[in-house]
């Protein structure tokens, strides 16, 4: 616990371990220190705590069972941190305003040491959680149960802790399937997030079948063929979704993932499901945004307890550069599609078109999928310009407008008679009923011209 000294008789500065009986524990002797705001216990044993900087301790230390100094944990942040969080893997959530030789931030994650983490059925009267190392300290275990190749859960009975793990026992499991364990973890502010961590494993011959549909939808073969992402104008970027099933009896899980080669980072994985149950499927996405035009290259891989492990999957994509040249073989399709649209810093090119437009033709440039509007516009072409595009030796003038379609979509209109012209915008402040257009007296075009002028008259009633 955290504590204002003195604590039970005993001087303690900030940070004193209690007995049963409310008195300071003698044996944990901890160096004084800052005020301690966020306090993290390890499966080892181990305490984390942070806070404020003081003369004898940095923000966030580490602490053995005995209140010891850990010289082995070395965060080097200095100033405040406010509140911490342990990961599953033993590495450090920090939140503060902290200074470190990495610089100042105010979210910084620190390496920790190896944790352990193994679920097990020994045999089929018990279930083990064995957890050890900078694991998180749980409280709250449960576990359950599910037949071979079922999703449906059938909860045990209430687990028992050990030094070094969490137990259930008197089971009559059956001869094979999939157990699961759920551990609440604590820190933050003076204690107040709360965490969950979950572990599956098989037992008795129970196995995952990985089954990986790319975006087309086709099946893949690990380290077969390639997926080719499409081509992606320079600054804007495509995402595309692969479904991972398991059509095995056992869970999936245990995955990681990685993007490797020579262009790996022009993808970039966005998404990415967590464990499946027999049956159960989910999804990976794969943002794509070259950085270069040309040919691009990369290899993902998904690491898994499924056979192939490593599955490999060769992605490849195009940049097309920083010119948009679009072709529309019908009037209903777009010149292209992406979820947010950057157009500053790029070039329309030659629009063509495989038909003849009629009057009153809308076509959309760019769909912009993303509720969010296009970014900047096209070089040299604001709101309204003008743009030709080709059918055979015929040309034709569209306006360039910026939120048509749903309001955030890029479209062309046919400039023609009773076409509204988007460059005229005059600043109108109230409803209008009588427009007449005025000679204006003498005007600039030469001696004996006259300007017309469009006289707007708003009228109250």
């Amino acid at each position: 616990m955290a504590t204002s000294p003195p604590s039970g008789g005993a001087s303690r500065s900030n940070l004193a371990r209690l007995l049963p009986s409310g008195s300071a524990d003698p044996d944990f002797q901890p160096a004084d220190r800052g005020e301690v705001v966020s306090l993290l216990l390890q499966a080892d044993g181990g305490i984390i705590a942070a806070g404020s900087q003081s003369a004898s301790a940095l923000a966030i230390t580490r602490l053995t069972s005995t209140g010891a100094t850990d010289p082995t944990f070395a965060s080097g942040l200095i100033n405040t941190v406010r509140a911490i969080a342990l990961q599953p893997d033993g590495q450090v959530l920090a939140a503060g305003a902290m200074a470190s030789p990495a610089g100042f931030n105010y979210l910084s994650r620190l390496e920790g040491t190896p944790a352990v983490s193994t679920l097990a059925v020994p045999d089929l009267a018990n279930v083990e959680w064995s957890l050890g190392g900078s694991f998180p300290d749980l409280t709250g275990v449960t576990f359950r149960r599910y037949s071979s190749g079922s999703s449906s859960a059938v909860s045990l009975p209430t687990a028992n802790r050990t030094a070094s793990a969490w137990k259930v026992s008197g089971l009559a499991l059956p001869a094979s399937g999939i157990v699961a364990a759920r551990g609440r973890t604590k820190g933050g502010y003076y204690g107040g997030s709360n965490g969950a961590v979950e572990r599956y494993a098989n037992y008795g011959g129970t196995a995952p079948v990985m089954k990986v549909t790319g975006p087309q939808a086709q099946v893949l073969a690990s380290n077969t063929g390639v997926v080719d992402l499409g081509a992606v104008l320079s600054g804007n970027s495509l995402r595309s979704s692969f479904t991972i099933a398991n059509q095995g009896t056992g869970y999936l899980g245990d995955f990681s993932w990685r993007i490797t080669g020579p262009q790996a980072a022009d993808f970039r994985l966005v998404w990415v499901s967590g464990p499946l149950l027999p049956a159960q499927s989910g999804s990976l996405q794969v943002s794509f945004s070259p950085q270069a035009a040309g040919p691009r290259l990369a290899t993902l891989e998904i690491t898994s307890n499924a056979t192939p492990s490593p599955f490999l999957i060769q992605l490849s994509g195009t940049g097309i550069g920083t010119v948009f040249s679009p072709s529309f073989a019908t009037a209903a399709q777009a010149g292209t599609t992406y979820a947010g649209f950057k157009a500053s810093d790029l070039s329309l090119g030659q629009i063509t078109l495989g038909f003849s437009p009629q009057p009153g033709t809308i076509l959309k440039l760019v769909n912009n999928t993303a509720s969010t509007a296009v970014t900047g516009t096209f070089a040299n072409l604001a709101e309204g310009s003008i743009v030709s595009a080709t059918f055979g030796a015929l040309h034709y003038d569209f306006f360039v407008l910026y939120a048509g379609g749903d309001g955030n979509d890029v479209m062309l209109l046919l400039k023609g008679p009773g076409v509204v012209d988007p460059a005229y915008a005059p600043v109108v402040r109230a409803s209008n009923n009588a427009p007449i257009v005025l000679r204006d007296g003498p005007g600039t075009g030469g001696q004996g011209s006259h300007d017309r002028k469009l006289q707007l008259r708003a009228v109250e009633v």
